[in-house]
């Protein structure tokens, strides 16, 4: 499975938000503490009262992350290497 690498920085679709429902005008949007849920919710702009809606965006995506191939050879910092090379000298030592 490939890593995810993040886009190429320059001209090109980002991604970004769209709301597809807007909330619907009230005069109070804001809730105390004290309320609770007695405020009731915040229903979306389309709203009847025989169908609620709610509120909604959408995530449109840009160029987002690509998959790029997995190395070919795992890299190791150099003590770690070190310590490889001693391992192997002393299971060929014991043979």
């Amino acid at each position: 499975m490939g890593r995810l690498v993040p886009p190429a920085p320059g001209p090109g679709p980002r991604p970004h938000l769209v709301i597809t429902e807007q909330p619907k005008q009230r005069g109070m949007r804001f809730r105390y503490e004290c309320e609770g849920r007695s405020a009731g919710s915040i229903l979306g702009e389309s709203s009847t009262e025989a169908s609620k809606t709610l509120p909604a965006i959408e995530v449109r995506p840009g160029m987002g992350c690509r998959a790029s191939p997995p190395p070919r050879f795992a890299r190791c910092c150099f003590s770690c290497s070190l310590w490889w090379l001693l391992l192997l000298s002393l299971l060929l030592l014991e043979r």
